[in-house]
C-alpha cells in the first residue's frame, strides 16, 4: 500500500488515565495525533445548525462513515466492539474506532475504500465478518498510557478488501436493475440480510458525486431482543442556506423615508436612559429607608414600656408626749411653786399595730 496516498488511524482506550485518544498507526512510533479532516469541514444541516462530520452519527453505536471533501477521501468506522479480554481487563466495554485517510483524486483509492466501506457495513450485522475480527486482534494495552495496533493487519484489509467482500457476496446474486447512483441521495432501512447485501453490492459499485457537494453514507446498526437495523442514509450533507436578497429601495420610497425623518421628531435616547436609571436608583433607596423605619417602628412597639420609680414608704415618725394645753388665766405669781405641785405631763398610748 502507498503510505503516501492513505493514512490509518485508530482511537482506543488504555488502562491508565491518559483517556480514548487517537493514533496515527502509519507512522513508525504511532504518535498520538489527533486526525484534523475530522473537524475540517463544517456541514450546514436541514436545521441551519453547523456540526462537524462525526455529529452526523451516535458514536457510541456501530456505525460508518464514507465521505469526499477538500481533496480527501475518508471512511470511518465506529463502535467497533474490542476483544473481551480487554474490555474485562478495563472493566467496562471498550470501542474502537478505525479511520482511512486518502487522496480524493486516486479512483484507485476511492474504489478501494468503497469496498472497504462495504465490508465494514456487512460486519455491523455480522459480528464475525474477517473485517471486525480483525480489527478486534489487531489492537492491545501498551502500558497504562498507552495502547498499540498492528498496523500490518489493519493495512492487509485495505489491500484485501476487494477479495474479502468477493467472498461475502459470491453466494448473492442480484437481479435488481436500480441504478447505483441512487444510492448516495435515498434513505434505506435495513432488516434483512438479502437488503444488506443488495445495499453493500450498490456502495462497492457505485461511483461518489463529482460535484462539489460531498457526499456521506452513515449507517448505524441498532439491535433489539428479536431483530436487527440499519439506517442507512446518504448524501446527508445540505448546502448552506442561501442569503436573503436584499431589496433596494425604490426612489419614490426612499422619498418618502427622508420626508417622515424630516417630520418626526428626533428624539434622544441616551438623556433618557440616564433619567431613567436614576430613577430606578431614588426608588430604591426610598425603599430601602421604609424598610428600615419599619423594622425600626416593630422594634420600639415590641421593646416593654419604662417602669415607673418604685416610692419606698418611708417610717411613721414617733409621737412625743403632748402636755395639757396652758391655763387661760394667768398663773398666780404669788403661790410659790413646789416639785410636789408641779402637774404630771399627760401621756397619750401608742396604738399597737394589729397583726394581720
Amino acid at each position: 500500500m502507498n503510505q503516501s496516498q492513505v493514512e490509518i488511524y485508530v482511537r482506543s482506550s488504555p488502562l491508565g488515565d491518559v483517556g480514548i485518544h487517537w493514533r496515527n498507526i502509519t507512522k513508525p512510533d504511532q504518535p498520538m495525533e489527533e486526525p484534523f479532516v475530522l473537524k475540517q469541514r463544517i456541514i450546514h444541516r436541514s436545521d441551519g445548525q453547523q456540526v462537524t462530520v462525526n455529529s452526523l452519527i451516535n458514536e457510541t453505536k456501530p456505525s460508518l462513515i464514507l465521505a469526499r471533501y477538500e481533496g480527501k477521501i475518508l471512511l470511518e468506522v465506529i463502535g467497533l466492539d474490542a476483544s473481551e479480554a480487554r474490555s474485562q481487563r478495563m472493566g467496562r466495554r471498550i470501542s474502537e474506532v478505525v479511520l482511512w485517510v486518502g487522496d480524493a483524486s486516486s479512483t484507485e483509492v476511492e474504489f478501494t475504500l468503497r469496498q472497504l466501506a462495504a465490508s465494514a457495513l456487512l460486519s455491523l450485522w455480522d459480528k464475525e465478518i474477517a473485517f471486525v475480527t480483525t480489527i478486534r486482534n489487531a489492537i492491545a494495552f501498551d502500558g497504562l498510557d498507552s495502547f498499540k495496533a498492528d498496523a500490518q493487519q489493519i493495512e492487509q484489509l485495505y489491500i484485501d478488501a476487494s477479495k474479502n467482500l468477493d467472498k461475502v457476496l459470491s453466494a448473492s446474486h442480484f437481479s435488481q436493475t436500480d441504478s447505483f447512483d441512487s444510492i448516495w441521495s435515498t434513505p434505506v432501512t435495513v432488516d434483512a440480510d438479502e437488503q444488506l447485501h443488495f445495499l453493500a453490492h450498490q456502495i462497492s459499485q457505485a461511483l461518489l458525486s463529482s460535484s462539489e457537494e460531498p457526499v456521506v453514507v452513515v449507517a448505524e446498526l441498532r439491535r433489539g431482543n428479536t431483530e436487527r437495523r440499519i439506517f442507512y442514509r446518504g448524501n446527508v450533507w445540505a448546502a448552506p442556506p442561501a442569503p436573503k436578497p436584499v431589496e433596494e429601495p425604490s426612489p419614490q420610497q426612499e422619498e418618502l423615508e427622508a420626508d417622515f425623518q424630516k417630520k418626526t421628531p428626533i428624539l434622544s435616547t441616551a438623556p433618557a436612559s440616564r433619567s431613567t436609571s436614576r430613577i430606578i436608583i431614588l426608588v430604591v433607596i426610598l425603599l430601602i429607608v421604609i424598610v428600615l423605619v419599619i423594622l425600626w417602628l416593630a422594634t420600639q412597639l415590641k421593646s416593654p414600656l419604662t417602669p415607673a420609680p418604685i416610692l419606698t414608704p418611708s417610717p411613721t415618725p414617733t409621737l412625743n408626749p403632748i402636755g395639757p394645753p396652758a391655763p387661760t388665766s394667768p398663773p398666780d405669781l404669788t403661790v410659790p411653786l413646789t416639785p410636789d405641785s408641779v402637774v404630771p405631763p399627760l401621756i397619750v398610748p401608742t396604738p399597737t399595730p394589729s397583726l394581720s
